[in-house]
């Protein structure tokens, strides 16, 4: 047999029936080569100490915790990556609702000095 009369019917039956396949992958939403979506993580919980360097008292807020911190004193304090610590009165620190620090994933186990 001659090499031609095999190569043009292969090649004549892969035009024609790879328009037909994609036609029919578009109108069924049937995408084989389709990638997953992409996972979200959950927003990491960081536990750190915030220590009021202040001589007065500092009252802060972090997400829905609120807390006074006396002068000199410190305070353990868990909040969700991203939360904005601020202050809650008016005080050395600015006027109330102050952002004083946003939490982030490398504040773990570290000290926030309120001055």
């Amino acid at each position: 047999m001659n090499r031609k009369s095999l190569i043009l019917p292969v090649a004549a039956a892969v035009c024609f029936l790879a328009p037909v396949s994609t036609v029919f992958a578009q109108q069924n939403n049937d995408n084989v080569w389709a990638t997953k979506p992409a996972k979200v993580k959950a927003p990491k919980t960081v536990k750190f100490t915030v220590s009021n360097q202040t001589k007065a008292p500092v009252s802060l807020a972090a997400g829905d915790q609120q807390m006074t911190i006396a002068p000199g004193a410190s305070q353990n304090l868990k909040a969700v990556s991203g939360t904005k610590i601020t202050t809650t009165s008016d005080s050395s620190l600015g006027a109330s609702g102050t952002v004083v620090a946003q939490v982030t994933d490398t504040m773990e186990g570290s000290t926030v000095n309120v001055r």
